[in-house]
């Protein structure tokens, strides 16, 4: 079943990928963007586009479409990890709104996100393999090599 999404355009490197929201609020460009910050280990950034390659990664948008959003993420991720064997994605919250969200996004998602990708969480107290009984501050996601289902 192909879930709904965003057409995207990513960059040649696969690092930084462009999308438009479309809901209530109309047309709002996004901007999923990948910081390297370790050999194998990039940061997911994510906002309404301002200008350029610049964002706003704060801001609520609130277009009605969270799931085509959340899932135009979940194919960038796939596709940006197909293009980057081996390494792994940061998802760091930048709000305590955004850190009660994407908890609830990954216990909600997680019976489909764990057939795809390997998920190791930060709790205040802990890391380890991400358990949806708890809540994290910081998730670290890599490709399982099997299916994904966009």
């Amino acid at each position: 079943m192909k879930r709904p999404a965003y057409e995207t355009r990513p960059n040649a490197e696969k690092t930084l990928f462009e999308f438009e929201s479309n809901g209530e609020k109309g047309t709002i460009p996004k901007i999923v963007l990948f910081d390297r910050e370790g050999e194998q280990l990039w940061n997911l950034a994510f906002g309404d586009k301002i200008a350029g390659f610049e964002f706003d990664d704060k801001v609520i948008t609130n277009n009605k479409d969270l799931w085509t959003v959340i899932q135009t993420i979940a194919n960038i991720v796939h596709e940006f990890l197909e293009a980057h064997p081996g390494h792994m994605i940061q998802i760091r919250p930048v709000d305590a709104k955004r850190k009660m969200l994407y908890n609830a996004i990954f216990r909600r998602k997680w019976a489909e996100i764990k057939t795809s990708f390997t998920v190791f969480a930060v709790s205040m107290t802990a890391f380890g393999p991400y358990n949806p009984q708890n809540d994290y501050e910081i998730f670290v996601v890599s490709k399982k090599w099997g299916s994904f289902e966009k």
